[in-house]
């Protein structure tokens, strides 16, 4: 039972880590309402170099769809590897020097999609 009890506080993460998941499998089968082709914004892509989990042969294809896209595979980097200080802080440095070169006002608007309607889609769902 003692070893039981380590492991009460995880049951909160691992609730969430399961609304995240569905909530990624939701937009990864999503239609979106544009083309990857139509971004004509800047956009970098990071790929690391040792990702199991997203191959680099898709961020590729990404990066070959974006016409305006910077395309980075990170030597000797995981996945989550991605999210460490040294690369987090490439990734800032060169996302900065693009806004610096592009700060032209947007020809329209576009209404982010909330994230709270987003988690109320998750929450609804019944496992």
């Amino acid at each position: 039972l003692p070893n039981l009890l380590l492991f009460l506080p995880c049951i909160p993460l691992c609730r969430q880590a399961r609304l995240g998941l569905i909530n990624d499998y939701r937009l990864e089968t999503s239609s979106y309402s544009f083309r990857t082709e139509d971004v004509l914004q800047p956009a970098l892509v990071y790929v690391g170099e040792d990702d199991q989990v997203m191959p680099m042969e898709v961020s590729r294809h990404v990066h070959e769809r974006l016409d305006n896209s910077t395309y980075r595979i990170v030597p000797n980097i995981g996945h989550m590897g991605l999210l460490r200080d040294e690369v987090l802080e490439d990734f800032f440095e060169n996302l900065l020097a693009l806004t610096d070169h592009n700060l032209e006002p947007a020809d329209e608007v576009v209404e982010p999609l909330r994230p709270s309607r987003i988690l109320d889609d998750v929450m609804d769902i019944e496992l």
